[in-house]
């Protein structure tokens, strides 16, 4: 049996341009899966789609912030836990 395989329509450089169109347009960053995901399920089905869903995103990224981070979005820490060099200090 052949198997087909479809063409992967979000690429890095899409997931980036759609996060940095979540942001613009919605003025959002979310940093957990679940917020992301509930923010960005209705926004269309596969190329009509407006924004990366959270598997494309961690197919490309290992965290949403860092996919925040090559979107160009700065995010503040004021809810992140220190690092334990940061703590230590």
């Amino acid at each position: 049996m052949k198997l087909l395989h479809r063409r992967e329509y979000w690429t890095r450089e899409r997931v980036v341009a759609g996060m940095s169109r979540l942001y613009r347009e919605q003025g959002v960053t979310p940093t957990d899966t679940h917020t992301y995901h509930r923010l960005t399920r209705y926004s269309g089905i596969g190329p009509t789609r407006r924004y990366p869903s959270g598997y494309s995103v961690l197919r490309h990224f290992p965290t949403l912030r860092q996919a925040w981070d090559a979107a160009g979005v700065v995010l503040d820490r004021i809810h992140e836990d220190y690092s334990q060099i940061e703590d230590w200090y």
